[in-house]
């Protein structure tokens, strides 16, 4: 009896919830019609008015046209002494009238009058600076003027004249050519604003037939308003009989869903049970969590999907005749991946329902992805490291024995220019192994406190000449810049790749911005926004207005060799090198990109403590000879071996060389001199670089040390960063940079 009371009590508080709503409609509907007759009624009074002043302006043309109108002199029209520059002002006709020569503004103004008397339109010729009293202009129009004098076209507004309402319009008079027989004398030019015509139309016969026409439209809403209140006392009638099935459906489900309901609420994942006609019979609280409400008895494809009709994947069917059923969907209503499984439960009444289990998996999915795509990325870029690494050696003896072999050729012989082109090519090559090993964050860096801004000004000039003058390039320095740890010439690939690439996309005329910011990020917003580190960061974005990247390629871009561009026009590492780079600085990179509307690269490098250092220009200087130091030289590679052996001799040092560390530990124990400086290859059998130089150093405490590497190994720096006071050289080498490290290690 008491829910039926409830009950009760509910639909009569819903209808009058719906009759108060149906009022409400009622009341802004006929205030809407009350707006739109009240806008009809001023657009009449408007077009009124523009239709005065269009006709008042062609009978002033038309006048004008042919020089105005004699009429006879009287007293309503008396020779006018502003025409008295005009030579046949007055003239007499043949039977002795007298006429005078009336303007086409004079005419106007009494042209005005009558309409005044007649329909009590108000027309009235004014100016700011009128010669007849009778056309100055009342404190409205003489707003207006000024307005017309600041260049708006018309003024038109509601306003009273006495106790009256009337629209009022003014626009402005400009000076013609046939203007001037009369004010020629008062200074005017072709296009000069004389003033203006108003017109003022009476609203209160308007006003009369608006209100004739509302009380009309009254009725009808009212006849309207007694027909919705009849249907809501239908409606809540009928609604009254649902409400009574579904506690009857209720009643008869709550002996078996006792059972299950402690433990399906004791569950993290959501729960619901729906009827055969698809209707929500319970909900778990992690269900209700997620819909926001509990929705008992309402459809659950429309709760839990917003669908208007049953889900595709919808497998009640099949559970009946397989006990079971389980799916992975995509719901429509928040767009996150579930998996559900779904089980049949049988009543005593023999009707069956679903159970169907949810479990989200959107974040398990977003990071298996994520996963794999970083796994993808590692393992390419330990491929690229390890073959970099093999590729500089044989790199390091093409580019010497090119060189030695040039030193030895007559510049004017046609095979100097055929070495020449093998070592252009060999320093192409050794340009795409050290864009892989940025990639696979091998390179040899050396960082230091940098500030960014001062940084890249002093590319801007480089820069320009990149990207060309058909493309403006606009520098955005953020203020007040906190340091970062980079490696220079890390900064120098960066912008260089970015800027082209933003080039290559623009294809002609466009824009490039170059901006930098200080930004952090807290742990709650890395947490919705996947990629991102919290803490402390310094942005470096390059945006274009160029093409833009489809989304279907932009989890591949930073992929070594993936290119979009021609075969001549690119290697593909261009954003693999800058995707490296950002890793091994301990950042990370976000792309920005609509199709035709332009990229945005943003790359969020760490904040560090300390003062910026200013980056020096290189100085080239002479290749350093050597003064008859010892070395000795280490390098599994014979090739390499030979070759080195061979420019460090012409150098002139005095050279032992040794194919493994065992035997450059017996050169060392062998020899009676002092040998002042090893040079060992960092990964060689028996022992590392860094071992032999420990171990020699027992033999040789003064002897100094200096590392070669086609990569980077942890031996002599940390995730590619040298320690400090290290002596490194990145195979492949020339000549003079062999020379300038070798006397550097020497020296220092």
């Amino acid at each position: 009896m008491e829910q039926r009371d409830r009950e009760i009590t509910l639909i009569r508080r819903t209808g009058w919830l719906c009759a108060t709503v149906w009022t409400a409609v009622i009341v802004l509907g006929s205030g809407w019609n009350f707006l739109e007759d009240y806008d009809n009624t001023l657009e009449a009074a408007r077009i009124q008015a523009s239709g005065a002043f269009e006709k008042d302006l062609v009978y002033r043309r038309w006048a004008a046209a042919h020089g105005g109108v004699y009429v006879p002199v009287t007293e309503e029209t008396p020779p006018n002494p502003y025409l008295s520059h005009i030579k046949r002002r007055d003239i007499t006709t043949t039977s002795g009238v007298k006429l005078t020569l009336v303007n086409p503004a004079y005419m106007t103004r009494q042209v005005h009058e009558l309409g005044r008397e007649q329909y009590d339109h108000q027309g009235h010729i004014t100016s700011l600076n009128p010669l007849r009293p009778e056309n100055a202009p009342d404190t409205w129009e003489a707003d207006g003027l000024r307005a017309l004098e600041r260049g708006e076209t018309q003024v038109i507004e509601l306003a009273k004249i006495g106790d009256t309402d009337y629209l009022r319009l003014i626009r402005p008079v400009i000076t013609e050519m046939r203007c001037l027989k009369c004010h020629g004398e008062q200074g005017y030019k072709v296009g000069d604003l004389r003033g203006g015509i108003s017109v003022s139309v009476p609203m209160e016969p308007l006003w009369t037939r608006m209100y004739e026409h509302m009380a009309l439209v009254m009725i009808g809403y009212g006849i309207i308003w007694l027909l919705g209140l009849g249907g809501i006392g239908l409606g809540a009638s009928r609604i009254g009989r649902r409400i009574r099935e579904r506690n009857w459906a209720e009643a008869a489900l709550q002996e078996s869903e006792e059972k299950y309901r402690s433990m399906m609420e004791a569950m993290k994942d959501p729960i619901y049970i729906c009827s055969p006609d698809y209707r929500v019979e319970y909900m778990n609280p992690a269900m209700i969590e997620r819909v926001g409400h509990n929705a008992t008895g309402e459809y659950c494809f429309k709760t839990l999907h917003d669908l208007n009709k049953k889900c595709s994947w919808c497998t009640y069917e099949k559970i009946l005749t397989e006990g079971h059923g389980e799916s992975d969907i995509v719901s429509p209503k928040d767009n996150r991946s579930y998996h559900i499984s779904q089980t049949p439960i049988a009543h005593e009444d023999g009707s069956i329902s679903k159970m169907t289990v949810y479990r989200d998996t959107t974040d398990f999915k977003k990071m298996e992805a994520q996963l794999h795509q970083a796994q993808k990325m590692e393992s390419v870029g330990r491929l690229a490291g390890g073959v970099a690494h093999d590729y500089n050696n044989a790199l390091s003896v093409i580019i010497g024995f090119t060189e030695l072999a040039m030193l030895e050729v007559d510049p004017t012989e046609p095979l100097h220019s055929n070495l020449n082109q093998v070592l252009a090519a060999a320093n192409r090559a050794t340009d795409i192994t050290r864009q892989l090993l940025a990639f696979a964050r091998k390179q040899t860096i050396t960082p230091k406190l940098l500030d960014l801004n001062e940084n890249i000004e002093s590319m801007l000039k480089m820069l320009r000449r990149l990207i060309g003058e058909d493309i403006d390039l606009t520098w955005l320095p953020g203020a007040n810049l906190w340091p970062v740890k980079i490696d220079p010439s890390q900064v120098d690939q960066i912008m260089a790749n970015l800027c082209v690439n933003a080039r290559d996309a623009i294809g002609g005329v466009g824009k490039i911005t170059i901006e930098t910011e200080n930004i952090t990020f807290d742990e709650d917003y890395c947490a919705y926004h996947a990629g991102f580190v919290p803490g402390d960061f310094v942005l470096l974005a390059v945006s274009d207005n160029g093409s833009g990247i489809d989304k279907e390629i932009l989890d591949n871009i930073f992929e070594p060799f993936f290119t979009t561009k021609d075969v001549d026009k690119g290697t593909g590492l261009g954003l693999a090198m800058v995707y490296g780079i950002a890793k091994q600085n301990n950042g990370f990179i976000n792309v920005y990109s609509e199709p035709g509307e332009g990229t945005t690269i943003k790359i969020y490098l760490s904040r560090h403590e300390g003062k910026a250092v200013e980056i020096q220009g290189e100085i080239t200087v002479e290749i350093p000879p050597g003064r008859g130091e010892t070395l000795l030289l280490v390098e599994d590679d014979p090739s390499s071996l030979k070759l080195f052996g061979i420019i460090l001799d012409e150098l002139g040092y005095i050279v032992l060389t040794a194919g493994t560390p065992g035997e450059a530990m017996g050169l060392a124990e062998k020899h009676a001199g002092e040998i002042h400086l090893l040079i060992t290859d960092v990964i060689m059998p028996e022992m590392n670089g860094r071992e032999l130089a420990e171990r020699l150093h027992s033999l040789c405490p003064e002897l100094k040390r200096m590392f070669m590497s086609g990569y980077t190994a942890n031996v002599i720096a940390h995730h590619g960063v040298l320690d400090e006071g290290v002596n490194f050289i990145q195979k492949p080498f020339s000549k003079r940079d062999l020379a300038k490290t070798v006397r550097k290690a020497l020296d220092g």
